[in-house]
């Protein structure tokens, strides 16, 4: 999966926004003073895009691997994972 920096902001933005609306309905309906709920707002609004950037980083370093080291031969222009499929295919067909 690849995405660019700029969806992943606004993904992470959106998260946000919606934990933010859950929030404050949730929070508007406990009998808390009206400056607990801005604060507890904002703490989760906060929190949600902090965690989401993290995982998008994690999933980033988890998902990097090298390009694989292909050895074109002289022959043919075959790479060495051709070759070993295709001898795989004869053994596989010589039996």
């Amino acid at each position: 999966m690849y995405i660019s920096k700029r969806a992943a902001f606004v993904r992470n933005i959106a998260a946000s926004a919606i934990n933010c609306i859950v929030t404050l309905t949730l929070l508007l309906i406990a009998p808390l003073g009206l400056a607990a709920v801005i604060t507890n707002t904002f703490l989760v609004t906060f929190s949600t895009f902090i965690v989401c950037s993290i995982c998008d980083f994690i999933i980033v370093w988890l998902s990097f691997s090298p390009p694989p080291k292909r050895i074109i031969h002289q022959s043919g222009n075959l790479t060495r994972w051709q070759q070993s499929q295709q001898i795989e295919r004869k053994n596989i067909d010589k039996e």
